[in-house]
């Protein structure tokens, strides 16, 4: 059977050795896959639109969507030398248009704008699309997906894989970043696809990836304006396809050249606002005090949860025993230091436990800089009595409405008295109660429990509300007045704490980067993870942490793994249960790559990520899952390396998480090196050619660096 072709008339838009063509019908029009393999068109039918447009009538409530294949009353088309404007015109006589741009200003890169124009005063604009980016070609791809530190799929076609977020999002998009390349080629070639949005605007992302050897990225935003009629609206982020050679690294420089360039949160270097002590410590460990003066409160969860039930005083003495043991800075993320349940009653975080207060400046004593917990984004809705009065009087108006009307409500594993889910609404950042109310708590922590941090849960991990409260002060859906909502309240927040006070919250979302000190980056615990998200924002924000806790808290290889790998990773160790000093097995590993993190910390405060290096040796791996409840089992390498450079000085860093010695031949990133320094045992021999061998035991890590030359020349 022959394979059917698009129908209408072609039009082509061309940067260097990327096409993509465009078939315009009188109803419709559709936009061709490209091929892999030299980036020209291919004329085979897509099922991915150019556009889709979704309306809700005002007065019935109907919400319909209009596919860019068919159903306009008018399609035009305008084609100059860089530039093809496509209009769509009037879907079922609606007075709408949509209109997709494709420009073509950049060698080998042609970009994708939108615009929509609703001249309709019965319906209201929900969302839009750009065209999705369909290509087939190769046989094994990788596939790059910019979700925690970065995830690589290799064979994305076989493995069918499937993915979709919302951008901002630190757990599922942390940028608007995919790329589909061949490694094992010469000269691969491959695309770079992202959005560039200098103010972070919602966009909601998908890719599809199809075992007949073929697959598509898909951008959504949502409307501006959204509930009302009239609500036109121009995304300024536009859809980048890019020609790549090279991998995922080389992806993450194209977008570091973007967001360093244009991007409103991108920080400076070295963080000069963020004090030192935060961006010094090696290690962080997470606890929780009792539940001993609550009755309403629940167990810790347990992907949390210690094996063996502490004993009451383990949450003070043990961050101090395992302090004096390392000799290092320590971090501490406390949680239940407040009277309220974990995830119920918030905000009302004080009168705060006994001995909460009185711990700081034992902790202080003992180098332990102390950081509790609180919400940033939740209000309960109703008190232990199961009365929502106090949230109408005290913060209903500040609450985010969906475009309904209804209250954005979330849920997760707290009760109340009667057993029912805690209902919790996500507070609206534009909301000067909300601004109000967490200024309060902050200033409490900082002025008078004089805390050395606060972490505040969710901002970063948590999509952007599409709220559509109409007495807010932004415009209802989409856009980045979220982000900068958030932004507004963080400067505030800084200016009423203390200098050395430090702010984080959960997850990597790029948009924050500026607001926080750090992200707590726990959920890097995949095992197919490369450092996308450490090449381009190490040194501007500080990444901390990993869960090793809970059901995985025994296995001993996964925790190896995950702390080597963080060091490799530019991130701060740790996030563990303070009782790993119980663990002589445990202390020993890590405490070797804490003093290897504390004695490199100014190379992942000041200085860049470059290629991982290379070897074509045997890793040895082993077969693990995540700690979060994943479904994914994969094999994890067991010898793991990094190179970073700080003012003309190399280093590199090995780490063995096995039990067995190993001899590797790397790809050396210098011609020859002037210091060794070993964590446990090693060898290293001189590089002779463009090779350097390491012979590396057990358990142990190994940094080989090269010096400047004015720095060897003492001057």
């Amino acid at each position: 059977v022959p394979i059917a072709k698009i129908s209408g008339d072609r039009y082509d838009i061309t940067s260097g050795r990327l096409t993509y063509a465009i078939y315009v019908r009188k109803d419709g029009a559709s936009l061709a896959k490209t091929s892999l393999i030299d980036y020209q068109p291919i004329e085979e039918p897509c099922v991915n639109p150019m556009t889709t447009l979704k309306v809700k009538n005002l007065k019935t409530g109907e919400v319909e969507s209009f596919s860019s294949e068919q159903g306009w009353d008018n399609v035009n088309v305008w084609s100059g030398k860089n530039e093809l404007r496509v209009v769509f015109e009037f879907p079922r006589s609606l007075p709408i248009r949509v209109i997709i741009t494709a420009r073509a200003y950049r060698k080998d890169e042609i970009t994708f704008g939108l615009q929509v124009i609703n001249d309709s005063q019965d319906y209201t604009v929900l969302s839009a699309s750009v065209p999705s980016i369909s290509f087939v070609g190769y046989e094994k791809p990788h596939l790059l997906i910019a979700q925690a530190s970065g995830q690589v799929f290799d064979n994305a076609y076989e493995k069918e894989v499937h993915w979709n977020s919302h951008y901002p999002n630190g757990f599922g998009c942390v940028s608007p970043v995919l790329g589909i390349y061949e490694p094992t080629k010469e000269k691969s070639n491959g695309l770079y696809v992202a959005v560039h949005s200098p103010s972070a605007e919602r966009c909601d992302m998908r890719c599809d990836m199809f075992r007949k050897g073929e697959g598509s990225f898909s951008f959504e935003y949502p409307s501006t304006g959204m509930g009302k009629a009239y609500n036109s609206f121009e995304p300024v982020g536009k859809v980048v396809v890019r020609a790549l050679d090279g991998d995922w690294y080389d992806i993450a420089c194209m977008y570091e050249e973007y967001v360093k360039n244009h991007a409103e949160w991108y920080a400076p270097i070295g963080r000069y606002d963020t004090p030192d002590w935060f961006k010094d410590i090696p290690v962080w460990l997470m606890d929780w005090m009792p539940n001993d003066d609550n009755p309403l409160a629940e167990p810790v969860p347990i992907s949390l949860r210690s094996l063996v039930p502490p004993k009451p005083d383990d949450w003070k003495n043990k961050p101090i025993e395992f302090a004096k043991r390392l000799g290092l800075p320590v971090g501490y993320h406390i949680y239940n230091w407040h009277r309220i349940p974990f995830n119920n009653d918030y905000p009302y975080y004080f009168p705060v436990k006994a001995g909460f207060m009185e711990s700081i400046k034992e902790f202080h004593e003992n180098n332990i800089y102390v950081m509790p917990y609180i919400n940033a984004r939740l209000v309960d809705t109703r008190t232990s009595d199961l009365s929502t009065e106090k949230f109408e009087r005290e913060f209903l108006s500040g609450a985010t409405l969906d475009v309904d009307g209804k209250l954005c409500i979330e849920t997760y594993a707290s009760h109340e008295p009667d057993g029912s889910l805690c209902q919790l609404a996500a507070m609206c950042p534009s909301s000067h109660i909300w601004r109000e109310a967490l200024a309060e708590i902050i200033r409490k922590m900082s002025k008078e429990c004089h805390v050395d941090g606060v972490y505040l849960d969710q901002v970063s991990a948590s999509d952007a509300n599409l709220c559509c409260a109409p007495h807010h002060n932004h415009e209802g859906g989409g856009g980045s007045w979220w982000v900068r909502s958030y932004k507004n309240i963080m400067s505030r927040l800084k200016e009423e704490c203390n200098d050395n006070c430090i702010f984080t919250s959960e997850c990597n979302a790029e948009p924050y980067a500026d607001q926080f000190d750090g992200f707590l980056t726990w959920a890097w615990v995949a095992t197919n993870y490369v450092p996308f998200f450490s090449k381009i924002y190490a040194g501007h924000v500080v990444m901390f942490g990993r869960s090793t806790n809970g059901y995985k808290k025994s296995d001993k290889e996964y925790f190896r793994f995950h702390v080597g790998q963080s060091v490799m990773f530019g991130q701060q160790i740790g996030w563990i249960n303070a009782d790993i000093i119980d663990d002589e097995e445990k202390m020993v590993y890590l405490s070797r790559m804490c003093q290897m993190r504390y004695e490199f910390k100014d190379y992942f405060n000041y200085g860049k990520m470059l290629r991982p290096p290379k070897t074509n040796d045997f890793i040895p791996t082993f077969v693990t899952d995540s700690a979060i409840g994943f479904s994914d089992v994969s094999e994890a390498p067991l010898i793991l390396s990094s190179c970073w450079e700080k003012d003309g000085n190399t280093v590199m860093l090995v780490t063995n998480c096995d039990k067995n010695e190993y001899t590797l031949a790397y790809d050396a990133p210098f011609d020859s090196y002037d210091e060794i320094r070993y964590y446990g045992q090693g060898k290293v021999s001189p590089v002779v050619g463009s090779k350097i061998t390491i012979t590396i035991s057990p358990e142990s890590a190994i940094a080989i660096i090269k010096k400047a030359k004015e720095e060897k020349n003492g001057n």
